[in-house]
């Protein structure tokens, strides 16, 4: 390993990461500025358990924000109970494509947490920020379909949000990951561009208008302007005709 830096929680001291020097400044801003003096070699991450500090160590050996759906270590331990608290880390790491990583694998795994984080990310995430939002929604829209509220949801804030669902909160999986970084995602009722209903009516519209305009048929027939005998015939234009895009609705 080149230029070798190592990385440990303040939790466990026999335990520690390791990452190329370019590796860990070229994913976090923190680090780069911690690693900028040449005799630094370690960096200490307080408040931090090491199976967290272990999945961005890892995650940062080849960095992404592309989750790969096939990718079964996703959902497993220690990953499928420490995505929220590792992508606090990556705000405190100032590493923005871990956040976005985290963000995207938690939304597509908290199902599946046997305890959800959710009193660990009211408690820590800063109000506005991306998790917060989400976790906000995912519990309004839960207790909303429920007649009691869930243990793991008892005391929290995010419970008297209910109040604001509306026919258009819906699981908030279905959204646009753009809606959590927007402040549309603040609110848990309302319908915008990130929702799949606007999606597809965007969708059928542009589709309609993509469409060739139908043109109305001719039709001959005989003159009757004249009692007399003619080969000629003359053209007949309807006056009115439908097209089958007037009669389409959404």
């Amino acid at each position: 390993m080149e230029n070798p830096v190592t990385l440990r929680c303040s939790d466990s001291e026999d335990r520690s990461c390791q990452l190329e020097q370019r590796q860990a400044c070229s994913v976090s801003l923190y680090l780069a500025h911690v690693f900028t003096i040449p005799s630094t070699t370690e960096a200490v991450i307080c408040d931090t358990k090491y199976e967290v500090l272990g999945l961005f160590c890892d995650w940062a050996k080849s960095p992404t924000t592309v989750v790969n759906p096939n990718n079964k270590y996703l959902i497993k331990e220690p990953c499928l109970s420490n995505t929220a608290a590792a992508w606090m880390l990556g705000v405190r790491l100032e590493a923005r494509d871990f956040e976005k990583f985290c963000m995207s694998v938690f939304i597509k795994n908290c199902a599946f947490s046997p305890f959800g984080p959710w009193k660990e990310i009211e408690t820590y995430a800063r109000d506005e920020s991306p998790l917060a939002r989400f976790s906000n929604h995912w519990i309004a829209w839960n207790v909303s379909l429920l007649e009691h509220v869930p243990l793991e949801y008892a005391g929290l804030k995010a419970v008297e949000l209910t109040k604001s669902v509306t026919q258009y909160t819906g699981d908030p999986r279905d959204l646009d990951k753009g809606h959590w970084y927007s402040s549309c995602g603040d609110q848990i009722g309302l319908l915008c561009k990130h929702h799949p209903i606007d999606k597809q009516q965007t969708l059928d519209e542009t589709q309609q208008e993509n469409q060739p305009q139908s043109r109305p048929a001719l039709s001959h027939r005989p003159s009757h302007h004249s009692t007399r005998s003619t080969s000629t015939d003359s053209v007949y234009v309807p006056s009115r005709y439908y097209s089958p895009l007037a009669c389409a609705s959404i």
